[in-house]
């Protein structure tokens, strides 16, 4: 494909590596942008929506790795405008989860709690609630990260109630977002609640063990 053909001139990472996967000392930062620049001018031609996507995933993975945040930032946007214009929630989605870690990484608390809240609203849209247990999870363990307890257990609570009214959850996962619900409520001085949820937890992790 274009994107691939591109990058294997430019000798950058390709599309699906991880932005922690290590640094690519081969390519020039001018260069990449370059490239990046007329790869997409060519998919916005040739109408390729998909190609366009690995080609700015690939940049802002590139620029994440080479700990460049706000270059990569700006890559990142622009792909997840892309899906956002396509109506393609899933990858819109991981888009988001991928932009909240690198904003945790930068200790950007406020940028990595909005990801979150644009990610309920995809699960708003498509009716997804175990994706909405885990989103709500995920705000509930940042806001405890960035010391805001009280915060983090009306998130971990609402991550709960989502949780016990899905029957199907997973329970490894169930049992994760318990133990959040506990740590948090440990944090606000509630430790009698925090003990029950982890007593659940456990024994959620014990019920596993036994049937492994």
């Amino acid at each position: 494909s274009l994107a691939v053909l591109l990058w294997g001139v430019g000798g950058a990472a390709p599309a699906d590596s991880p932005p922690d996967a290590g640094s690519d000392a081969g390519s020039d930062a001018g260069f990449v942008t370059a490239l990046t620049d007329v790869g997409t001018r060519a998919a916005v031609a040739e109408r390729a929506a998909g190609t366009m996507a690995d080609l700015l995933r690939s940049a802002w993975v590139w620029f994440a790795r080479r700990g460049d945040p706000a270059a990569a930032e700006r890559y990142a946007v622009r792909e997840w405008d892309l899906w956002r214009r396509a109506g393609r929630p899933a990858e819109a989605a991981r888009l988001l989860w991928w932009r909240a870690g690198m904003f945790r990484l930068r200790g950007r608390g406020d940028l990595e709690l909005r990801c979150f809240e644009r990610l309920e609203s995809l699960c708003d849209e498509t009716g997804d609630r175990a994706a909405l247990a885990r989103v709500r999870a995920a705000t509930a363990a940042a806001l405890l990260s960035y010391d805001r307890a009280d915060a983090a257990a009306d998130w971990a609570r609402r991550a709960e109630g989502v949780v016990r009214a899905l029957p199907d959850f997973p329970p490894v996962e169930q049992a994760l977002v318990l133990e959040w619900s506990g740590r948090a409520l440990w944090a606000t001085g509630a430790t009698g609640p925090a003990r029950r949820r982890f007593s659940e937890a456990l024994a959620l992790l014990v019920d596993v063990d036994d049937e492994g």
